[in-house]
């Protein structure tokens, strides 16, 4: 894997400054790069690359050595170019000035996206600075990073912007000691973070996949373990919503019925203490509104398999929406009267149930589990008919059926029938969880 370095140049008669954040403190240099190559690229290998991109102009005058004028005189001014002055680093990776156009139109500003993303490879580590990048070149950047991050699987390591404008115009600077010119270099890297961070929340809310969160994670928990005990702390709250997340998202992808409702409170729980991240206090909000969709869930495990079946039918997550929500039906009906949900005889003896009221089966005619203890399975049907689900019992057997078997049989649903079908299994099931909902149907 590659590391990648990426910046402009411009044509302003730049100035010699002291560049600093918290990790370096610069020599006095004309341009940003000297100083952020020197710090981030030093232990870089001839593998690497450095890209700087630079319009004709932009080439001629600050490129090269001596590329600016006195204005009365048009006499040549003395001046080290970036090239040399990289060059004088000594670094092992190739340094490589791309021509760019002045970004003057839209072609030109597309022309400009191309050539920073075709300078990139699958799997290169990217750092970026802005300092000199003009008009549209700064958002230009982030949606290049963020298409190569999609189609090449680049990592941004890091994006830095020298705020010489602090020191204010060229000739105040000019008169500046050059001790004085000191230039701080903003490390803008969390905001590209949060679009990633939002991306991945976004993946969350709108198909439930926790994956991309989990990732970010990883990244983010990864290079903070010896921080202050405040971040060690912000740190183990997101380990511990990643966890929640992606536990609560896999118990839904494979149906964990219990397990759905006990994540779902270690999610919320895991949420509430994201309210005092201090590290990434932008994303407390994203956070939010995870906690507004998984709030209706209370660690009841069958009131939360019907709103595990909403879930997966908002997100798209039919078959999962069709299976939990049958097998919650079915334990419902075995807990309401009066057997343990959990006992798998009398939940195939509730499922024959359904078969036994459908097809008006006589006694001698029941076989299997429900002719195992007709008892029981007569006080399970005298449930199902006083609930009056048995026609809901059937239809969410036959769709589950259906999608088990992958449409192989002639009168197979189609996927819009399954989506248009379920809102309306969904809210006769609802029912059994508000018997109040049920009698006022009856009125």
């Amino acid at each position: 894997m590659r590391k990648v370095f990426l910046s402009f140049v411009g044509t302003t008669d730049y100035k010699e400054c002291i560049y600093y954040n918290t990790e370096m403190e610069s020599r006095p240099v004309r341009f940003v790069q000297e100083a952020t190559i020197k710090h981030y690229c030093q232990t870089w290998s001839f593998a690497d690359r450095i890209y700087i991109f630079a319009t004709d102009e932009a080439r001629k005058k600050n490129w090269v050595n001596d590329g600016h004028l006195e204005q009365n005189t048009n006499n040549i001014l003395k001046r080290q170019g970036l090239e040399t002055g990289i060059l004088s680093l000594q670094l092992e990776p190739e340094v490589c000035m791309v021509p760019i156009p002045e970004g003057k139109d839209e072609k030109e500003i597309w022309d400009i996206f191309n050539l920073v993303y075709d300078s990139l490879e699958e799997g290169d580590s990217v750092v970026f600075d802005i300092t000199h990048a003009f008009r549209s070149i700064p958002m230009l950047a982030l949606a290049v990073l963020n298409y190569a991050k999609t189609l090449k699987n680049i990592r941004v390591e890091g994006i830095f912007y020298g705020a010489m404008e602090k020191l204010g115009p060229s000739w105040v600077v000019e008169k500046m000691p050059i001790e004085q010119r000191l230039v701080p270099v903003f490390d803008l890297t969390p905001f590209a973070d949060l679009l990633d961070w939002t991306s991945a929340i976004r993946q969350f809310l709108q198909a439930g996949d926790a994956g991309a969160i989990k990732e970010l994670t990883q990244r983010f928990v990864r290079p903070i373990k010896k921080a202050s005990p405040e971040i060690r702390r912000d740190a183990d709250s997101l380990i511990h919503l990643s966890k929640g997340l992606d536990t609560f998202s896999e118990n839904l992808a494979t149906c964990r019925g219990p397990s759905i409702s006990s994540s779902a409170v270690y999610l919320k729980q895991a949420l509430e203490q994201c309210k005092g991240l201090t590290m990434l206090s932008p994303l407390v909000p994203l956070f939010e509104k995870i906690s507004e969709r998984i709030n209706d869930f209370n660690g009841d495990d069958l009131e939360d398999g019907i709103r595990s079946a909403r879930w997966c039918m908002e997100h798209n997550l039919l078959q999962q929406a069709y299976t939990i929500l049958q097998e919650t039906v079915i334990a419902i009906l075995v807990k309401n009267t009066g057997y343990d949900h959990m006992d798998q005889k009398m939940r195939d003896r509730c499922a024959s149930a359904s078969t036994i009221i459908r097809q008006n089966l006589p006694l001698k005619e029941w076989i299997g589990a429900a002719a195992s203890d007709t008892a029981a399975t007569q006080k399970i049907i005298e449930t199902i008919k006083e609930a009056g689900v048995s026609e809901l019992l059937v239809n969410l057997s036959r769709a589950r059926n259906d999608l088990n078997h992958s449409g192989y049989n002639h009168d197979a649903c189609t996927a819009a029938t399954f989506k248009k079908r379920l809102p309306d299994y969904l809210a006769e099931a609802e029912k059994l969880i508000h018997p109040d909902d049920i009698e006022e149907s009856r009125g």
